[in-house]
């Protein structure tokens, strides 16, 4: 069941890539990105780690601090930011 929730992520996790980018670079549609980054994503996969072992050793290393950063560290800055642009916004008007 697992590889469902990892799936479902994946897509997710693509799509949002794919629509964020398409705004960056101001297009109408999202839909000429999807095969250009579905092939670099696929070339990258297959040469971030070149075995097994290496994927290990960097889930053992890197992994924990990245989430950390990113899951505990980057969402208690965007709020801060939110409550101190809500106060000087209250305080301007």
């Amino acid at each position: 069941m697992w590889f469902i929730a990892v799936y479902f992520k994946l897509i997710f996790y693509f799509y949002a890539c794919c629509t964020g980018l398409g705004q960056v670079l101001n297009l109408k549609s999202y839909r000429p990105i999807v095969l250009p980054m579905g092939m670099i994503l696929t070339a990258f996969a297959s040469m971030m780690f070149p075995n097994v072992v290496e994927q290990q050793q960097w889930d053992r290393q890197v992994l924990l601090i990245l989430s950390y950063i990113v899951g505990g560290f980057l969402p208690l800055l965007i709020l801060i930011i939110g409550y101190v642009r809500r106060k000087t916004k209250k305080e301007s008007v």
